[in-house]
């Protein structure tokens, strides 16, 4: 690992607790972006890499770079202080050409078309700014055609929407305020797969292990979401393209998660709880 030696095996042989106590929480069904793990992951100058979960079966993704993290604007060089927050490593994203994605595979589907699943999306951020569209998990096509879901900031304002491509038509919930910037924020939605003409009001979007206030906005004729072909994108509109994401998120154990399970509020806070002492805040 060379130059990697000090630093980074400093604070990558701590995780070892971080990793088992997140995977208790998000289950079976739960897949952690581990970027910045180089044993589980991949190396920051490499063009891809590989997801973690607790099970020995089911998928591990692989996650392809728009290029090598390493030659990023910021370059993702674990031997550099300034890229770590206290145990955990962070990525830096342009916000104009810089994210990741994974071909479309049905671990990724929430709805069969006629129920939606339990499901909950997480990460930590810290954004740059509140301007417009900015893509965070995302499994969505241009124009809605071969779409699912969408985790995203609308003006700085977290929102999940869910797209059901029979009927043409989307439920979403978005937060009544924009979180601060430039500073570190726990992000979580937990939508409990409900559907239907109120499936919306399933959704719960928590900062920092608390609920933050939020709006359903609900669509009569929504059913449930659909297996579609869409990849799954961190930081970007998957085939939609811009709307990428400008500011660092926390990789390693504490990366970016999806689980098929709708998370209690006393998980959430216990996922805060953990992580938060990883990262010193």
């Amino acid at each position: 690992m060379g130059a990697l030696d000090s630093l980074y095996k400093v604070k990558a042989g701590q995780w070892g607790p971080y990793y088992e106590a997140i995977k208790d929480i998000l289950g079976d069904t739960g897949t952690i972006l581990c970027f910045g793990d180089v044993r589980r992951g991949g190396q920051p100058n490499a063009a891809t890499f590989t997801t973690t979960r607790r099970t020995a079966s089911g998928l591990e993704a692989v996650f392809t770079w728009s290029e090598a993290p390493s030659a990023f604007d910021t370059a993702f060089d674990l031997t550099l202080p300034a890229n770590w927050q206290g145990l955990a490593p962070v990525l830096t994203l342009n916000g104009t050409d810089e994210q990741v994605d994974s071909p479309d595979a049905t671990y990724w589907t929430s709805g069969n078309g006629t129920p939606d699943g339990a499901t909950s999306w997480g990460f930590w951020a810290r954004k740059d700014n509140n301007t417009g569209a900015q893509a965070m998990l995302v499994k969505y096509g241009t124009a809605g055609a071969t779409s699912e879901w969408q985790v995203t900031f609308q003006s700085g304002a977290l929102r999940l929407l869910c797209r059901d491509n029979s009927a043409t038509v989307n439920m979403f919930r978005l937060e009544d305020t924009a979180s601060s910037l430039e500073v570190w924020h726990f992000y979580l939605v937990v939508y409990d797969g409900s559907g239907g003409a109120s499936a919306a009001n399933g959704i719960t979007i928590y900062v920092d292990g608390a609920v933050s206030a939020s709006t359903a906005t609900n669509d009569a004729a929504y059913v449930a979401m659909e297996n579609q072909t869409e990849v799954v994108t961190l930081g970007e509109f998957s085939s939609a393209g811009g709307s990428f994401f400008g500011g660092r998120i926390i990789g390693g154990p504490w990366g970016p998660f999806y689980t098929q399970i709708a998370l209690t509020a006393a998980q959430v806070k216990r996922l805060f709880e953990v992580v938060a002492e990883a990262l010193g805040l």
